[in-house]
């Protein structure tokens, strides 16, 4: 770890989270040097390929104090936190802390619900368009949307160009 790396946080479903939406922003993250922990409602979580990790903290016990940066990710387990109030409080809170706030795929969806998108450029999965417009984002489908401390990706094809993007971000770069 060199004196200017940054904790990430990255939130991941108990199940079918994306691999490619974890993994790939990690592996970036980690070779620019920055510490990784990783959250879910358990302590083990299980990738869509059948992956199984070992997470750092459980959802519950997150406190906007431990990392610099929050990522959702994205895959059909995803949605198990759209409507939970906790993962709302985590987004708010690293927001509200200064606190660069991702989310790739579906999981852009939970910053939508948690009412942080309101005229964001924001860009996700296309069958969560609808639900980013109706919450009042602005919705671009681009491959990757930075805009101030929030930073959505498309699909898991935007995996490297969103790890990029946040690493970018933690390095002051925007």
């Amino acid at each position: 770890m060199t004196s200017q790396s940054k904790t990430v946080l990255f939130i991941v479903a108990p199940d079918d989270f994306q691999d490619e939406e974890y993994f790939i922003p990690r592996q970036i993250l980690e070779e620019k040097g920055h510490q990784i922990l990783t959250s879910s409602t358990l302590e083990q979580a299980v990738s869509k390929s059948g992956k199984t990790i070992d997470t750092d903290r459980l959802l519950g016990l997150i406190n906007e104090a431990e990392a610099d940066a929050i990522v959702f990710v994205g895959g059909s387990g995803c949605q198990k936190y759209f409507a939970m109030k906790k993962s709302h409080q985590i987004a708010a809170g690293y927001l509200e802390e200064g606190k660069i706030v991702g989310a790739i795929c579906s999981a852009v969806s939970i910053l939508a619900n948690t009412g942080i998108l309101q005229d964001v450029k924001v860009t996700g999965y296309k069958d969560e368009k609808k639900n980013i417009l109706k919450q009042g984002g602005n919705y671009t489908g681009e491959e990757v949307e930075v805009d101030g401390l929030i930073i959505t990706a498309r699909d898991a094809e935007a995996s490297q160009a969103f790890g990029e993007a946040i690493a970018q971000a933690l390095e002051g770069d925007k």
